[in-house]
């Protein structure tokens, strides 16, 4: 990860990203009620380092999953990334602006339109001693786009025509067609690996990053060594260590005995009992990802009735879920997959308020009134109380009449079945979009040939082919607002809330932020 990207994780938070918070109190789930008051947010940086830190100490960070791999061809998933952006460099970064900035390559020009040539820094290598050069960056993004590698990023990078190797320290990377992201894409997934290595890249990742790979016991702990030969700003951590721990209580306990040092998604009563604690701090933040229910427009089920999936909307009250479940940690979604902070949100569509009447009369009208069984997968330990607030779904959904039957997986296989259309018809997801751009998630959700897409819209597919290609941001908002209006008319899935996610960390960490993007950036963390 390069020095510009360190910067942007850190600095992306002095524009509002977090706060030391408390929590409310929990209200009843069930009841029809407004949402808890968002947790304030605060514009400050926590523990920035007034303790003497130790150069080369370590951080263990409890998270509640097994991420796939190292692999960048599937890294576009935050536990993937969280990885690979200690481990790999991209070619670019962004900013605390949002803007594109420097990584390995340290400058760029657009000779001809659809042309965009890099140069290279020199003298980089990867940890295995190879030398970075065009030929690698040429490597990794023709694997990317090899439909024979599958993956799940090459949505991202449908313009890409061509890599041409200038010279050592020069490339050329032609596209088919404008694409308004594409330095964006760059930046947030084109991570370099050593070509030499990438058949072990899952497993056994090489990079050119301020940390190397040390060690991963699958179900328990993954291991990054400080690089000591990085071409940038080297690490001040000399180990850092995300552990696994699936279940909320195990993570506040590892906390609690300093076993862990930092908590992602920590348990929103546990927030509440741990505030004022004087050997660690709670803090939240709205953050980019969304909530919603997936559903899976190419099963056969009653789901692919657009009235069927409106009356699931009417049937859930999210006020509910987040006074109940998440003691207020979330603002409820507006009808729609985006929250106000994305590119392309339309203000114009109102949220679906909660109406068991109408649930109940819609259904009816779409002839099930006598209610259906459904499939119902959520992952666990990848958003918060994701388990919980698939229960307590179904329950609503019984109350008119929807059986929800129930199965819960780990995160891998949440994923597997996401890219192989079985995790249907209905399932917890979320997404979170580096850019904050809704065309970045349109390429996969929703646009008909997208990875993990579930939906088929000619209407909405051309929606997205103009936009994919318009490179006036007037334009382009407004097209990609249409998109949004358009899935919001046909209740394209069932819209949940923006979550806030909550951290909890030991006073020991110190010149680190909470992210409000899910992105957890420790190059320059420290520790004492």
């Amino acid at each position: 990860m390069s020095l510009a990207r360190r910067m942007n994780r850190r600095d992306l938070l002095k524009g509002g990203a977090v706060g030391l918070v408390g929590v409310t109190g929990l209200a009843l789930l069930g009841s029809a009620c407004s949402p808890a008051t968002p947790p304030q947010v605060a514009d400050t940086q926590v523990n920035s380092g007034s303790t003497a830190s130790k150069p080369g100490g370590s951080i263990v960070v409890a998270w509640g999953l097994d991420p796939r791999g190292f692999d960048p061809a599937i890294g576009d998933a935050r536990p993937e990334q969280n990885l690979n952006m200690h481990v790999y460099d991209s070619l670019v970064a962004l900013d605390s602006q949002n803007k594109v900035v420097p990584a390995l390559a340290e400058s760029w020009t657009n000779p001809s339109p659809l042309t965009w040539r890099f140069t290279l820094r020199q003298g980089i290598r990867f940890h295995n001693g190879d030398p970075f050069d065009a030929e690698a960056v040429k490597f990794n993004i023709d694997r990317f786009v090899d439909p024979n590698t599958k993956a799940t990023i090459a949505g991202y990078f449908r313009q890409f025509d061509k890599a041409t190797v200038v010279n050592a320290n020069t490339i050329d990377l032609a596209l088919t067609a404008p694409a308004p992201l594409f330095l964006k894409y760059l930046a947030a997934y084109l991570y370099v690996a050593a070509p030499k290595t990438i058949d072990s890249s899952m497993t056994n990742p090489v990079g050119t990053g301020a940390f190397r790979f040390g060690e991963w016991t699958k179900g328990d702990h993954i291991t990054l060594e400080a690089n000591s030969g990085y071409w940038g700003a080297p690490a001040k951590l000399g180990k850092l260590t995300f552990k696994t721990l699936p279940q909320p209580t195990s993570r506040v306990a590892a906390l609690k005995t300093g076993e862990a040092d930092v908590v992602v998604d920590l348990d929103p009563t546990a927030a509440k009992e741990l505030q004022g604690a004087s050997d660690l701090k709670v803090a939240s933040v709205p953050g980019y990802r969304n909530i919603y229910l997936l559903v899976d427009h190419r099963a056969d089920t009653p789901l692919k009735n657009r009235d069927v999936r409106l009356a699931l909307n009417y049937a859930i009250d999210k006020d509910a879920l987040i006074n109940g479940i998440l003691e207020g940690y979330g603002t409820p979604l507006e009808g729609q997959p985006y929250s106000p902070m994305y590119f392309g949100y339309n203000p114009a569509i109102k949220r679906i308020p909660y109406d068991l009447a109408q649930a109940k009369k819609l259904l009816a009208d779409a002839g099930q009134g006598n209610g259906f069984e459904v499939k119902f997968v959520t992952p666990f330990g990848r958003y918060l109380k994701d388990k919980e607030l698939t229960e307590a779904i179904a329950g609503q959904l019984d109350k008119v009449g929807v059986k929800a039957n129930i199965e819960v997986v780990e995160w891998a296989a949440a994923m597997q079945k996401y890219t192989s259309h079985t995790n249907g018809p209905l399932a917890m997801n979320g997404q979170a979009s580096p850019s904050l751009d809704c065309l970045e998630h349109f390429a996969i959700y929703w646009w008909s040939k997208g990875a993990v897409s579930h939906y088929d819209n000619p209407s909405f597919d051309a929606i997205f082919e103009r936009a994919s290609v318009e490179m006036d941001d007037k334009t382009r908002e407004k097209l990609l607002q249409d998109g949004v209006k358009l899935l919001a008319d046909d209740a394209a899935n069932i819209w949940l809330h923006q979550q806030h996610d909550v951290f909890g960390f030991r006073n020991r960490v110190q010149n680190w932020t909470p992210p409000n993007n899910q992105l957890l950036d420790f190059h320059t963390a420290s520790a004492v």
